[in-house]
């Protein structure tokens, strides 16, 4: 028979309901990719650095906001929150200085972003690195509760000179840094 073609599926056929069924699986496994991908590109893995050439071995804490800021003689460091850019980590992080004579803050703070093994000069308490990044779980919509608790940055601090850290680091400043 001239001009005929491909069959014309019919409602109620089986050519009907597989063409379906495969357009359906399609669908949903172009969605899994998509949401695996966009999970991907959000938590890099790569959360550690070793100590980057050129910066000299210091004090490595471990802080967050649940552990508390690092209040020292000359001010107050802290963190300021950990979030994915460009499939990369970035900590952000506060130093706000003290009154040498008071002891008080000053009230001006400097806040600085970093990635992985970048450094940023806090004047007043002295060279800080980040090294690793530590980011809580996946939340889901089936999660229930807050996360609390754990390290988010892990950082090296080379000190000034007369940089005294308060309770609680003042024991392991002291241990590391054999004083």
């Amino acid at each position: 028979m001239a001009g005929e073609g491909a069959p014309v599926p019919v409602p109620g056929s089986g050519v009907w309901w597989r063409r379906v069924v495969r357009a359906v699986v399609v669908a949903v496994v172009l969605v899994l990719v998509a949401a695996g991908a966009r999970l991907w590109w959000e938590n890099p893995s790569r959360r550690s650095v070793e100590l980057p050439e050129g910066i000299e071995q210091g004090v490595v804490l471990e802080m967050s906001s649940s552990i508390g800021p690092l209040y020292a003689n000359t001010g107050c460091l802290q963190t300021k929150g950990l979030r994915s850019q460009g499939h990369e980590w970035v900590g952000t992080m506060g130093w706000s200085r003290a009154d040498p004579e008071t002891g008080r803050p000053t009230g001006e703070e400097e806040t600085f972003e970093l990635r992985l093994g970048e450094s940023f000069y806090a004047e007043g308490l002295g060279t800080v690195t980040l090294l690793a990044v530590n980011p809580p779980p996946i939340r889901t919509p089936l999660s229930s509760g807050d996360l609390l608790g754990g390290w988010t940055h892990r950082v090296n601090i080379v000190p000034e000179p007369g940089v005294v850290p308060e309770e609680p680091y003042w024991r392991l400043w002291h241990e590391l840094l054999e004083v």
